[in-house]
């Protein structure tokens, strides 16, 4: 595990990285030009329907923020998920932990 500081990702309407923190950068072994303009499955297909995917278009979908523990079955690593609708697009943080919460 990294740390407790969140891993930081914001994505356009059309979940195209705009921003993103080193802490994310480090986690994901990739560089800000990798990312930034580029889709979330366009970069990382096997996102596409995974349980963190279907949380940023829930939370675009309804405009409510979600917080939940979620297993990214590409990171093969469970996450503290924060999503949080802003401008059409969202903002996503997460956190490694242990395990599933009990």
């Amino acid at each position: 595990m990294l740390s407790d500081r969140p891993s930081y990702a914001s994505l356009d309407a059309e979940l195209r990285f705009v921003a993103v923190n080193d802490r994310l950068l480090k986690f994901l072994g990739a560089s800000r030009e990798e990312l930034i303009g580029r889709g979330l499955t366009e970069v990382y297909p096997q996102a596409n329907g995974s349980e963190l995917h279907n949380l940023m278009l829930e939370a675009q979908a309804s405009m409510q923020p979600i917080r939940k523990r979620a297993f990214s079955e590409p990171l093969r690593t469970w996450l503290e998920v924060e999503v949080h609708p802003i401008g059409g697009g969202v903002q996503v943080a997460f956190t490694p932990v242990d395990g599933p919460e009990h």
